[in-house]
């Protein structure tokens, strides 16, 4: 198992890394996690807590971190921070990658690997009939409904 000192380390170098600063001596650092009850459910998936920087600035220092849940790091994150600039586009942005497809000639080898693919196209049901009642419809649900698990199978098989 892990220890302490391991998981401290190891926050540490992933912080440089990522070249953030990290200020924090072992037991500044233990004690911020053990103080926020957290400090066992650390970690990057569903319900896990992490230690966040104040508006992701600044280094892992005393007074600018503190413990909140991963998804909420996330979403902080995402709220415009330079590395989310240009994942949402703008309305003006949008008409104008619109405007730029429009006219736009497909070579005949581009249409016919679509084609291929059958890209677009739905592909009508398989119509079968269920052998005990003679009730037709789409294959996956006279599979699922009639045939072998029909009611009146009973009926129909004497």
């Amino acid at each position: 198992m892990e220890t302490d000192l391991r998981k401290y380390q190891k926050h540490k170098s992933t912080a440089k890394v990522r070249g953030i600063d990290f200020n924090l001596t072992f037991d500044e650092w233990l004690n911020i996690w053990q103080n926020s009850g957290h400090y066992q459910d650390r970690g990057r998936g569903k319900g896990k807590y992490v230690m966040s920087r104040i508006d992701d600035k600044g280094g892992y220092t005393l007074g600018n971190v503190f413990i909140q849940l991963n998804k909420d790091n996330v979403i902080d994150a995402c709220k415009g921070n330079d590395w989310n600039k240009g994942r949402i586009h703008t309305e003006k942005t949008k008409k104008k990658i619109s405007q730029g497809l429009k006219g736009r000639i497909l070579s005949q080898e581009w249409k016919d690997k679509i084609k291929a693919a059958g890209i677009g196209k739905k592909k009508p049901p398989t119509i079968i009939t269920c052998k005990h009642c003679g009730k037709q419809g789409a294959m996956n649900n006279i599979n699922r409904w009639h045939n072998n698990n029909c009611k009146l199978k009973e009926f129909y098989n004497d």
